[in-house]
């Protein structure tokens, strides 16, 4: 989790210098004025996507392990899980919001 946190960040700090609003954050580096920026974005903007796809897939699986747990569970253990489970999905879907946006820089 703190490795995509950490990706999520730089992925935001690199697509824009202004952070007033998501849609600012996720903005294109072109639409910036820092010809700087826009270098570093297109240096490593393959290796960030990779990083976030893979860690999107690692969400999906510990995702699965937890719906797996939540059906052979019980009790107290059941709904640990199923939390669990729903904040995972929320990584899921925030996860998906950002490699979608960067994908159409």
């Amino acid at each position: 989790m703190k490795a995509l946190t950490v990706l999520l960040c730089l992925a935001g700090a690199v697509a824009t210098v202004n952070t007033s609003s998501l849609s600012s954050v996720m903005a294109s580096p072109t639409e910036s004025e820092d010809p700087e920026l826009t270098e570093q974005w297109s240096q490593h903007k393959d290796a960030i996507m990779l990083r976030l796809e893979e860690n999107d897939a690692n969400l999906k699986r510990q995702y699965k392990e937890q719906l797996e747990k939540i059906e052979s569970s019980s009790g107290e253990e059941k709904e640990s899980a199923q939390q669990r489970a729903d904040s995972l999905k929320q990584e899921i879907v925030k996860s998906e919001l950002v490699i979608s946006r960067l994908k159409n820089v």
